[in-house]
């Protein structure tokens, strides 16, 4: 009969004690005294006193419960998940810090790569100003490339094979330095995902 009693009133008084109306232990009670005809109650003892945990209670506790609490453990307050974290090393998430980390990082690399895209730009003007003195220098009917007066004073003694040849090299010697710049600005470009 207990077993059954049990079965039928099992969701009438979990339903009741989740609501907060009554007690698991008094349902039970009242139904066996309404049939038995014996209003009597039995007075409460300590087994029947519940327990309540307070933040203070579990502030005490060690914050892995397999581990075992030092002689020493942290103070009980407010502040025992920071000091539980600087006692393990465990730095905390900080995501505004991370943020702005990488927002300078971006930033740092954007400017690295305009300064890399100013240099490709120089490279290859640098490459098309010698391209035009070496025509310049091939084609007798175009006038003479400017040059600088150390230049001059060297060209002087040159005849224009010389010349030319003085000139493709520093031209093999730009490309060289485009094709670097070049390289360079895409390393930079693959870093910043940008392509």
């Amino acid at each position: 009969m207990r077993a059954s009693l049990r079965m039928v009133f099992l969701p009438t008084i979990l339903s009741a004690a989740l609501a907060g109306s009554f007690s698991i232990a008094e349902e039970p009670r009242k139904e066996e005294s309404q049939k038995a005809g014996a209003p009597a109650k039995k007075p409460a003892t300590k087994d029947d006193q519940v327990h309540v945990y307070t933040n203070d209670d579990l502030d005490r506790l060690p914050p892995d419960p397999t581990a075992r609490r030092s002689e020493a453990g942290p103070p009980a307050g407010k502040d025992v998940a920071g000091a539980a974290s600087k006692a393990k090393g465990v730095v905390p998430y900080d995501a505004l810090g991370r943020l702005q980390d990488e927002q300078a990082k971006a930033a740092g690399l954007a400017t690295q790569i305009a300064d890399a895209e100013r240099k490709v730009t120089a490279a290859e003007g640098r490459v098309q100003d010698l391209e035009k003195k070496a025509l310049a220098i091939k084609n007798p009917f175009l006038p003479r490339p400017e040059v600088s007066p150390e230049q001059a004073e060297a060209w002087r003694r040159m005849n224009n094979v010389e010349r030319l040849k003085a000139t493709e090299d520093e031209l093999a010697a730009a490309r060289k330095a485009v094709e670097s710049a070049k390289a360079d600005l895409e390393k930079l470009r693959s870093a910043a995902g940008v392509h």
